[in-house]
């Protein structure tokens, strides 16, 4: 199982990943590991944006205009997107979250 540290800020629940320091917050301490455990995947996904093949297809997918960015951002734009595709692997996660029980700090 992946650790979390939980602590409270005020009336929000704040879980932060042990191996990454990938936090979120959330109402309950459930609600807080999930946004925590989504982040954490988003944020180990290879966000790259490619060879320059694989960056023609993303700008066609993405119906992304490469003349209206400038070069040095065309990679984090089709950067971005593809990090949009890993969304449904992020709700992957959350679903196998959503099925765990985290203790309540009374603190």
């Amino acid at each position: 199982m992946t650790d979390f540290e939980l602590t409270r800020d005020g009336s929000m629940w704040v879980a932060t990943h042990v191996d990454t320091g990938v936090a979120s917050h959330g109402e309950s301490p459930n609600e807080a590991v999930a946004m925590a455990a989504e982040a954490v995947v988003l944020h180990q996904q290879d966000h790259s944006a490619g060879d320059e093949d694989y960056q023609q297809e993303m700008l066609e997918r993405f119906d992304i205009d490469p003349e209206a960015v400038e070069d040095e951002n065309l990679d984090e734009v089709i950067g971005a997107e593809i990090a949009i595709q890993h969304i449904d692997s992020a709700d992957q996660a959350l679903n196998d979250l959503s099925d765990m029980d985290f203790e309540q700090d009374s603190e």
